[in-house]
């Protein structure tokens, strides 16, 4: 009967063992979740904040670039003539504006005329 006992106090301990360290590990495993869970919630936070600062940055380009492009075009159509650098570098910004900044239709009726001026002068790099 001793030996009984002892078997069944020796299991019950080893029971109680196992079962502790089950809840110590659970413990531990949930605390991680809460600390995960509140670095998750201040990561979401820095993201909408930055997503934020992204699109201020987008639309002050396309309002810089949509200024560049109307004085430009602007100067060329009063001297009635457009030169291959101004050329190629409004097509590239109103390009940029266009494709890459979801700048609008507002720009078309100008660039139209732009692009219809007579093209003076050298390429970048080319005698003059």
């Amino acid at each position: 009967m001793a030996n009984w006992l002892t078997i069944l106090l020796s299991g019950g301990v080893a029971v109680a063992f196992v079962s502790g360290l089950f809840k110590l590990l659970d413990t531990q495993v949930t605390n991680r979740s809460i600390e995960n869970s509140a670095k998750l919630k201040a990561a979401e936070a820095l993201i909408a904040q930055n997503k934020d600062n992204v699109s201020a940055l987008i639309a002050a380009g396309r309002v810089i670039i949509r200024i560049s492009i109307k004085e430009t075009v602007q100067k060329c159509i009063e001297k009635g003539e457009v030169s291959y650098d101004e050329r190629e570098d409004v097509i590239q910004m109103y390009e940029i504006y266009r494709d890459n900044l979801a700048g609008n239709g507002n720009l078309t009726t100008i660039m139209d005329l732009f692009l219809n001026l007579q093209t003076t002068g050298y390429k970048k790099g080319e005698g003059q």
